[in-house]
């Protein structure tokens, strides 16, 4: 599966696209397209994954992602049964250009320029503190011409005042050469569809046609972490939803997201999240 080049259809009659995503779960294959998107989660939870990082998302959540930076939206389990939860989100979608090529380089937007900068690494404005944002973005399908407008500049302006955070911590760029963004795409697919079980580098390296080594060097090449990294952020990003989400044992989550080793994924989990897996789940509880 490579990373599928979207077309966000036009409206003719704005220069913002609005679009509303409800139903069982998210679109879950990796996609990009050339307009930012501005998402605020609704409802749902689980992994986004955007450029080479992942971070959860649960309702309250907005994201802001820069051009042509693929990115997938992976419900967890419990949005892939028959008694799915449901999900919903609003999203904006714009380019540098919708008001003409010169329209963000007014003075008046000196303070928005930082957001269209760091979209590239992709934002993350947290529940927390981005309420009123929400609320903002969520009136937007109810708003049209001048009205909507005036919305979604209000919304480029909380963005500029708000904390945020951002998920990549370098600016991501779309890999041009088709052969080698396709060959990451698919073990990238790989990698999520079969999370549970081991995965070895002679495994992922098969589908890209080349050596462990080959494979090794290309992927921290485009990436700029090893694939065993990469894994490892997977699970543990995963594993967190799990404890925020189910009340199963800490083992059974380890096991559910590839760790035969209960020790391992503790020392992983604390790596890459600073704290134990029982104080992380702690934390949510309370």
């Amino acid at each position: 599966m490579k990373a599928i080049s979207f077309k966000i259809p036009k409206n003719a009659d704005s220069s913002l696209r609005v679009q509303v995503d409800k139903g069982a779960r998210f679109y879950d294959l990796l996609h990009y397209h050339p307009e930012y998107q501005i998402t605020a989660i609704i409802q749902g939870e689980g992994i986004l994954m955007m450029g080479n990082s992942f971070s959860q998302f649960t309702a309250g959540d907005i994201f802001v992602l820069g051009s042509n930076v693929p990115h997938l939206l992976k419900n967890s389990h419990e949005y892939y049964g028959e008694r799915s939860p449901g999900v919903h989100a609003v999203s904006l979608f714009f380019t540098r250009t919708s008001f003409g090529d010169a329209f963000f380089d007014i003075p008046e937007f000196s303070a928005a320029k930082k957001i269209f900068q760091d979209a590239h690494r992709g934002i993350k404005v947290e529940q927390e503190v981005g309420k009123a944002l929400l609320e903002s973005i969520e009136r937007c399908p109810s708003l049209n011409g001048l009205e909507l407008l005036a919305q979604y500049f209000s919304i480029l302006h909380q963005l500029s005042s708000s904390d945020y955070s951002c998920i990549n911590p370098q600016t991501f760029h779309l890999e041009t050469t088709e052969y080698i963004r396709d060959s990451i795409d698919r073990v990238i697919d790989y990698s999520m569809k079969h999370l549970r079980e081991s995965i070895e580098l002679r495994d992922v390296a098969r589908l890209s046609n080349l050596s462990v080594s080959q494979f090794s060097k290309r992927f921290k090449h485009k990436t700029n972490k090893t694939y065993v990294q990469f894994l490892n952020e997977l699970r543990i990003e995963t594993a967190c939803t799990y404890l925020r989400t189910s009340r199963d044992t800490i083992h059974r989550i380890a096991e559910d997201v590839g760790f035969t080793n209960l020790a391992n994924f503790n020392r992983q989990f604390k790596k890459i999240k600073g704290c134990a897996p029982s104080t992380y789940r702690r934390q949510w509880q309370s």
